[in-house]
């Protein structure tokens, strides 16, 4: 526990430390982050929150022993986060293709199917519990890497994509320490303590951004030992299959849905899904000039009401279908509220306006 306590200390303190030394060193090479249309932000700013935490998470696990020993039973997730790590960084700094950013999400989720990290079993969706070998394979990558880049997609407004990973790697922590994975427990403690100390730069304003270098890793994270843990608890019977897949559906649901909207309008308009617009949510809420830290909180307390939620549905044992739709329309109409309130309040200041000139 001594051990634990002081893994969890130097964590902080080398973040701490490297972080700020890292933003002045980005300044002055000019490495930076500039606004642009489709951006929110006004200052240009460096993108090197996910390099920051990926140098600390190296420099730890060459330290302590005891974290080298919980990222070994984790090796198949720790590799391709590591290379995730790389290109997002190098994307952030000299902007990859995105041919090459796909191949390597690609090529990391095949890795995982490979060492046997999959979905496995739908928990009895559409009827469907036990997947075929090759469809697994194939609808794992496809998970992995939509959700990949969905929880890169949310990283939009200062502090939203570091709130969201906190609460996910809290929850990965409570449940290790309830389950005893030890192993778990220090890896996702260590990594929220780096979090939480990279919010105090990323909180608006923001010092800092995390990058695709943090997003994509975190992305990855969360579906990767989403997966992984879920075979763990299955594999000891401590939930079914429907229940771990519901929980693990509720840690990605706000930027999934996010995402999934923002394609269907882009395809909808006859536009590539990938082409840049201001349609995400944490857009429509800074629209109706709203500061990125209210909007911030706006979107974590709906992340973080989805777990309560969730958890009641499973209580009272309704289908695992009825929990994903559930999950799903909760996020998706508190989009549409806010679409709603943003549009009634742009035509309201129109209509102000417009009598203002009216009387002069």
């Amino acid at each position: 526990m001594e051990k634990f306590i002081l893994t969890i200390l130097v964590a902080a303190v080398l973040m701490a430390l490297q972080l700020p030394l890292m933003i002045r060193l980005f300044h002055k090479l000019s490495l930076l982050d500039k606004p642009d249309a489709r951006k929110t932000h006004k200052q240009a700013i460096p993108a090197i929150g996910g390099l920051v935490i990926g140098l600390v998470w190296l420099e730890l696990i060459l330290i302590f022993p005891s974290l080298r020993q919980a990222w070994s039973e984790y090796l198949p997730i720790a590799l391709p986060l590591l290379a995730l790590c790389i290109t997002g960084v190098w994307d952030d700094q000299r902007h990859l293709s995105s041919g090459i950013r796909f191949l390597v999400q690609i090529s990391c989720a095949i890795f995982l199917v490979i060492n046997g990290i999959t979905i496995g079993n739908l928990g009895g969706i559409f009827g469907i519990y036990e997947l075929p070998f090759w469809f697994d394979a194939i609808f794992t990558v496809i998970v992995i890497t939509g959700v990949t880049n969905a929880f890169n997609l949310i990283d939009g407004i200062d502090g939203l994509a570091g709130g969201i990973a906190l609460i996910n790697l809290l929850f990965f922590g409570l449940f290790a320490y309830f389950t005893g994975s030890d192993f778990l427990m220090h890896i996702v403690l260590v990594w929220a303590v780096l979090v939480f100390v990279f919010l105090q730069f990323n909180w608006s304003p923001a010092k800092v951004f995390m990058g695709d270098g943090g997003s994509l890793v975190f992305g990855f994270f969360f579906i990767a030992m989403g997966l992984k843990f879920r075979q763990e608890l299955e594999s000891i019977q401590f939930m079914n299959p429907a229940a771990t897949l519901g929980i693990l559906s509720a840690l990605l649901m706000v930027p999934v849905t996010d995402t999934l909207r923002v394609f269907a309008f882009r395809i909808s308009q006859g536009r590539s899904p990938y082409s840049a617009d201001r349609n995400h949510l944490h857009h429509w809420i800074v629209r109706n000039q709203m500061p990125h830290h209210m909007a911030t909180l706006q979107i974590i307390i709906l992340h973080a009401f989805l777990l309560p939620v969730t958890n009641v549905l499973l209580y009272f044992e309704f289908s695992l279908l009825t929990i994903v739709l559930s999950q799903f329309f909760i996020v998706l109409s508190y989009t549409k509220l806010i679409q709603a309130i943003t549009n009634f309040n742009r035509w309201y200041r129109f209509i102000r306006r417009y009598e203002m000139n009216r009387m002069v």
